[in-house]
């Protein structure tokens, strides 16, 4: 509400726009996040964020050659962004552009080794091109991180005092 009273208090600031449209896509309101982003894009062409958004809700819309697209804009403003390597990379498998796809998930793990989804979607591309060894090593990797998330996750049984002598 703050966020929408700031907009019609004056004219859209971008930062004000991008966090509109991170709150909508955190709810899975793809749509108006979308057009959060696209004004933001409007107004800031080169702004990492309202381009990384609005790749992240074409992407959910199924449109992953202009998602794609945004991204590639998004890395363009920080090359070393982990995320949109990745956003790349799924968005690349989803157009059967898998070699292009291997290069920027490979990237991803790079950049973020801990990065889980990066292993397994470069799973999914050396699946695609025909590299097992590979692909069983991206998913092996990929559980590992996993069991890694679980262990770290548990919460250790609370001691028992010890009993009085």
């Amino acid at each position: 509400a703050e966020l929408e009273a700031a907009l019609a208090a004056g004219s859209p600031l971008v930062d004000v726009l991008v966090a509109l449209g991170d709150l909508r896509r955190a709810s899975l309101s793809f749509t108006e996040a979308r057009a959060a982003y696209a004004q933001a894009v409007e107004l800031a062409p080169g702004h990492y964020d309202a381009l990384y958004g609005l790749g992240v809700c074409d992407s959910y819309a199924g449109e992953h050659v202009r998602a794609a697209g945004l991204f590639r804009r998004a890395l363009r403003v920080e090359p070393d962004s982990a995320p949109a390597r990745l956003a790349l990379g799924i968005s690349l498998l989803q157009t059967g552009e898998t070699a292009a796809a291997v290069t920027e998930l490979e990237e991803a793990a790079r950049l973020e080794p801990r990065m889980r989804q990066a292993y397994y979607q470069l799973g999914r591309a050396y699946q695609g091109l025909g590299r097992s060894l590979e692909a069983d090593a991206a998913f092996a990797r990929a559980r590992e991180l996993l069991e890694q998330e679980h262990r770290a996750d548990e919460v250790p049984p609370a001691s028992s005092p010890e009993p009085p002598a």
